[in-house]
């Protein structure tokens, strides 16, 4: 396991969720799974439900990752970042 810095900013249900912290985690993918379990059904509805749904940006280390990506092992110092992307004028 790895301990990786998780910075979170994402619309769910309606609201903003925020979380920074560390995490302890094997891959990307656990780290998904502890946020949608620390975050409940609008999370796993609107944010990640076993796949990152369109909106969502996720970068690890500043590289985007998509579906494929979520079993990309973490290493320690790893920095994730998970955001909705929202665009209007």
């Amino acid at each position: 396991m790895a301990e990786a810095s998780v910075k979170v900013y994402v619309v769910a249900g309606g609201r903003l969720l925020k979380h920074r912290g560390r995490r302890d985690a094997p891959d990307v993918r656990a780290v998904l799974e502890a946020l949608r379990e620390r975050f409940g059904a609008d999370f796993g509805r609107d944010v990640y439900d076993g796949t990152l749904k369109d909106e969502q940006v996720l970068l690890l280390n500043d590289r985007a990752l998509r579906d494929d990506d979520l079993d990309t092992p973490l290493s320690d110092g790893d920095v994730l970042f998970l955001f909705t992307a929202i665009s209007g004028g």
